[in-house]
């Protein structure tokens, strides 16, 4: 079946089709001088600037007048005595040392002829928060920086404080050592400066970097003791600085100061380490080291490095606290928990169990080496407890107790808590 053509007006489509240079050749033969004194006349209305859009771009850069602090007609909460009058929402820091923390008040004022409300700050990193916002003239009022929605509310023509505060020790230290811009973003009720955008520049500067912030022991077994270590290398590669000694630890702790030469740089490596007997309870402290200056002169510079761990008993059960969650009537429900060994080496034998309490016909406890010897010890003992669907609604009131072949620790006991719900 063949198919027929038929013409439409659509024809006058071809044009789109047509080469730049042949539309221009056409539009010629059209243009008389008055023509093109029209065109020109088009043209130069299309170049005139359109009133600025408010909103920051997706970039994070300020993208119109009013973002950057020079209002929108002479409208809006504009900077007062801006570091740059090209760019009044911007205020360069510098360096800080790390451990420091600076704080800079930008001061705006309010050009509308109506009340601004700051409606939410939000900085864009950790290491910057807002201190205060107060209006400062004509009359001092305080802005509550957790009241989110309504912050503080500024007159007409009045002028207001913001003060941020920079926290050199939540700056990640992969953007320690160079140079950081933070943008605090704000939202008011202005509709000629509805977003704001303040930047703070700085570079945190950093003598040495830690493979980790501090010597972090975690669980230290009583009659074991423990013992942790971190690498500390120069904050600038090629830096003079140096490491020279240690010059205080916590109580009872014993540290070594090593230092490792490679890869053309040099490095030291700080072990801490806690020897038994150790009393129970959690264990906090510093470690002080004597360091050069930039330049690797003196001895008069210091590094901190935190210390923390707790002492707890060699063997233990966790979780510590034993609960079954709410419990349909007339369901059974498994809890598993895990006796072991912090002792290295030390492998255990679970004699027996024992459940007591009002709770204690409707519950059940298996115990199971995992992966025991020859004469059935394991540093780890799984202890499987199931609830019977014998249990009446209500709370959940029992003991277990497990015997060991541990001297020190012959026995461990348990509450066992939970709710049985009432169908």
């Amino acid at each position: 079946m063949s198919m027929k053509t038929i013409p439409t007006k659509t024809r006058r489509r071809k044009s789109n089709n047509e080469s730049p240079t042949a539309k221009m050749n056409n539009s010629r033969a059209f243009m008389g001088p008055g023509s093109c004194l029209i065109l020109l006349g088009l043209l130069l209305c299309a170049c005139t600037p359109e009133p600025p859009d408010p909103q920051p771009s997706q970039q994070g850069q300020a993208s119109t007048a009013a973002t950057h602090g020079l209002g929108y007609a002479g409208r809006g909460l504009v900077i007062v005595n801006p570091e740059r009058s090209d760019r009044p929402y911007y205020h360069r820091l510098g360096p800080i040392s790390y451990g420091q923390r600076r704080e800079h008040t930008f001061t705006f004022k309010n050009k509308d002829s109506e009340a601004i409300t700051i409606q939410a700050i939000q900085p864009a990193c950790a290491c910057v928060r807002p201190l205060s916002f107060r209006v400062t003239a004509p009359e001092a009022v305080e802005g509550a920086l957790s009241r989110a929605g309504s912050i503080l509310t500024i007159p007409a023509g009045a002028t207001a404080d913001l003060t941020l505060r920079v926290d050199t020790e939540l700056v990640a230290s992969a953007q320690q050592n160079r140079d950081k811009l933070v943008i605090t973003r704000m939202r008011c009720t202005s509709t000629a400066t509805p977003f704001l955008m303040l930047e703070l520049s700085f570079k945190v500067d950093r003598l040495f970097s830690l493979g980790r912030e501090s010597l972090a022991l975690g669980n230290i077994p009583a009659n074991g003791g423990g013992g942790s270590e971190v690498n500390i290398l120069t904050g600038i590669p090629g830096s003079a600085a140096r490491v020279l000694a240690i010059l205080s630890t916590p109580k009872r702790v014993r540290a070594t100061l090593e230092s490792i030469a490679g890869a053309g740089e040099l490095h030291w490596q700080l072990t801490a380490e806690l020897d038994p007997p150790l009393q129970l309870g959690p264990i906090d402290g510093e470690l002080v080291l004597s360091t050069t200056d930039r330049d690797g002169l003196g001895d008069q510079g210091r590094l901190t490095i935190p210390f923390h761990g707790t002492v707890v008993p060699d063997v233990t059960i966790s979780p510590h606290t034993l609960s079954f969650s709410a419990v349909p009537q007339g369901n059974e429900q498994q809890l598993e928990a895990v006796l072991r060994s912090l002792l290295p080496g030390q492998r255990l034998k679970v004699h027996s169990s024992v459940l007591r309490g009002p709770s204690a016909k409707h519950l059940t406890c298996i115990l199971a080496a995992v992966d025991p010897d020859d004469r059935g010890q394991s540093p780890y003992w799984r202890i499987i407890l199931t609830l019977g669907d014998t249990h009446p609604a209500g709370r959940i009131d029992a003991a277990l107790e497990v015997q060991t072949n541990d001297p020190n620790y012959p026995s461990f006991s348990r509450p066992l808590t939970g709710l049985v719900r009432a169908r």
